[in-house]
C-alpha cells in the first residue's frame, strides 16, 4: 500500500511538471523566417521618421498568414536613385539570387485590420521595433501580451478567438491527470491560471463552500469562514480578489465585524483613543484584509486624509 501511494504521488508530480512545462511551451514566441533582405528598422523609424504603415499594410491584413512586408514598388518610392540609393546590394545579400520572404505558416487567427481599427498602437504588440536595427522574436507578441486586453472582461479570452486548433492546445496545456496536478501548478505560477481562468467562472465551480465534491473548503464554510480569517489559517487572497469576490457579498449582506458596532469605534473619547485605532495597532493586517490604504473608508475627510 505504501509503495502504491508513493507511485501515485510520483505520477502526480510528473503530471504537474508536464502541465507546467507544456504551458510554458505554449507561451513560445513567434519565430521569424530567415531573411536574405538587409533592412535597418531603427534607421528608417528614427532617422527617416517613417511610420509603420508607410511600409506595412497592416490596415488591410485580416489573416495571420498575410505577408504585410513592403513590396519592391514601396521601397522604390524612396530608393529611386534621387532620394536614396537604388543599388540592389543595398538591400539584397546576394544580387545574383534575389529571394523574397518564404510563405508563413501560422495557426494563429489574427486580424491586423481589426486591431488597427481599435487604434491599438503597433508597439503594444511589437515593442522596440523602432529601436532595433534587426528585429528578433523579442519584438513579436507573447500570449501574455494578448491577455493584457483579452482578459475575459474587456475582451474574450476564449482559446477559439485566436487558436485554430484550440482542442489540441487545451490538451497540451492540460494533459491527463491535470485536474489533480493543477494545485501545484497554481502554486508555482498563479498568473498561468489567471491568464485564461476567471475565479468566479472556473475556480468556484469546484471550490465553493457548498460543493460536496470540493476539497478546498468544507461544507458551510461560508458561515464560519470569518473564524479562519481571523485566525489566519490560510491566505484568502492567494485565491480570492477582495474587490471582485469579497466586497460584493459583504456590501449586499451589510456584513461587518461585530467590533465595528461599538459606540466608540471611530469616535475618540476624552483621553481614550477610538476603538478602531487600538485594534489597528494590534493587527493592522486584519484591517487591510478589507480596507486598502487609499480607499475612501480610510482616507475620508477628517480621518486619514493627511
Amino acid at each position: 500500500m505504501k509503495l502504491l501511494r508513493l507511485f501515485s504521488f510520483a505520477l502526480f508530480l510528473a503530471a504537474t511538471a508536464v502541465a507546467y512545462f507544456s504551458w510554458r511551451g505554449a507561451q513560445a514566441k513567434f519565430t521569424l523566417p530567415v531573411s536574405s533582405i538587409i533592412f535597418d528598422h531603427k534607421k528608417h523609424a528614427k532617422e527617416f521618421n517613417l511610420d509603420c504603415n508607410h511600409c506595412h499594410a497592416a490596415a488591410e491584413s485580416e489573416k495571420s498568414v498575410d505577408l504585410i512586408l513592403p513590396k519592391e514598388e514601396v521601397c522604390l518610392t524612396c530608393h529611386n536613385g534621387e532620394v536614396a540609393s537604388k543599388e540592389c546590394a543595398l538591400c539584397h545579400r546576394d544580387v545574383k539570387d534575389i529571394k523574397t520572404y518564404p510563405p508563413l505558416e501560422r495557426k494563429i487567427l489574427f486580424s491586423h485590420k481589426l486591431h488597427v481599427e481599435q487604434n491599438i498602437d503597433c508597439f503594444t504588440c511589437h515593442p522596440g521595433s523602432d529601436a532595433k536595427p534587426v528585429l528578433t522574436a523579442d519584438q513579436m507578441p507573447e500570449m501574455q501580451t494578448c491577455f493584457a486586453c483579452h482578459d475575459g472582461a474587456s475582451e474574450s479570452s476564449e482559446c477559439e478567438i485566436c487558436h485554430s486548433d484550440a482542442k489540441t492546445l487545451r490538451r497540451l496545456i492540460h494533459p491527463a491527470g491535470y485536474l489533480h496536478a493543477h494545485k501545484l501548478l497554481a502554486g508555482l505560477d498563479a498568473a498561468a491560471c489567471a491568464s485564461c481562468h476567471r475565479q468566479e467562472e472556473s475556480c468556484l465551480a469546484c471550490h465553493r463552500g457548498d460543493n460536496l465534491l470540493g476539497s478546498s473548503h468544507p461544507v458551510n464554510f461560508l458561515f464560519f469562514h470569518p473564524l479562519d480569517v481571523k485566525a489566519k489559517k490560510s491566505d484568502c487572497q492567494s485565491c480570492h480578489e477582495i474587490e471582485s469576490f469579497c466586497v460584493s457579498c459583504h456590501k449586499t449582506e451589510a456584513v461587518q465585524p461585530l467590533s465595528h458596532s461599538a459606540p466608540n469605534w471611530t469616535v475618540t473619547l476624552t483621553g481614550v483613543p477610538s476603538r478602531h485605532a487600538i485594534e489597528a495597532r494590534r493587527d493592522v493586517e486584519y484591517c487591510l484584509s478589507c480596507h486598502q490604504t487609499d480607499e475612501p473608508t480610510c482616507a475620508s475627510a477628517g480621518c486619514h486624509d493627511n
